[in-house]
């Protein structure tokens, strides 16, 4: 996926928002369109389904297992359990106001 670019509200990023593996170390920067022209760069619309790999093989091109979503979009919910009750209950309160401090 180095050096590929893809529109802001693609599809691509429900699945390959990084980490993408164990180790990943993989970024994304944000490009207006003049930086884009300016590098000559191509907006894609979709993933390829494989690619060579220098030995000359082909592989398929998809995330690490476990990988494959963005975290951005997953609401994250703590596991209370082994957590005193009085503090699961000051948590479960201050969740229910709505208040993030």
């Amino acid at each position: 996926m180095d050096g590929r670019v893809f529109p802001a509200d693609s599809p691509v990023w429900d699945t390959w928002f990084p980490p993408n593996g164990f180790r990943c170390r993989c970024t994304v920067r944000t490009l207006s369109r003049r930086q884009v022209e300016q590098m000559g760069l191509k907006v894609e619309d979709s993933v390829p389904a494989q690619a060579e790999l220098p030995d000359g093989r082909f592989t398929h091109v998809i995330p690490d297992p476990h990988f494959g979503a963005n975290p951005a979009k997953v609401r994250y919910e703590p596991d209370l359990k082994g957590y005193p009750e009085p503090l699961v209950k000051a948590y479960q309160k201050r969740q229910k106001s709505g208040s993030s401090k």
